[in-house]
């Protein structure tokens, strides 16, 4: 299952040193949550469930084992810590107050880290 972790800079920072992320609550796709739009294309559900994510700093983009906590609110809850090579993509803003998230390759944690906490500004 495609999981949405809503994930602070700080916890990004630990996963890049300790390999794992300890973020067990996110955002998924279920099929009660989308049928309360009107687009049934999956880049737009996909979309949504970023934003849903999204309320933060950033969100981790995960391929994980996940149950449904509540399918209404397509929130989900995974089956144990993830690990680096779960991780499909990252997105994080520059400024906490920004909306636009900002794409990171599953291996551009690093420079993910630099562009939220603003190094080079």
């Amino acid at each position: 299952m495609r999981v949405w972790l809503p994930v602070t800079v700080d916890q990004i920072a630990s996963w890049q040193d300790n390999g794992e992320l300890p973020v067990l609550d996110g955002f998924a796709v279920t099929a009660q949550w989308a049928s309360q739009f009107d687009d049934d294309d999956p880049e737009v559900l996909e979309d949504e469930a970023l934003q849903a994510a999204g309320t933060g700093q950033a969100v981790v983009v995960v391929e994980a084992s996940a149950s449904i906590v509540d399918d209404g609110a397509g929130t989900v809850h995974l089956d144990g810590p993830i690990i680096k090579r779960q991780i499909q993509a990252f997105f994080a803003k520059s400024d906490p107050a920004d909306e636009v998230l900002s794409w990171f390759g599953p291996t551009e944690a690093l420079e993910l880290l630099d562009f939220a906490r603003g190094v080079g500004r």
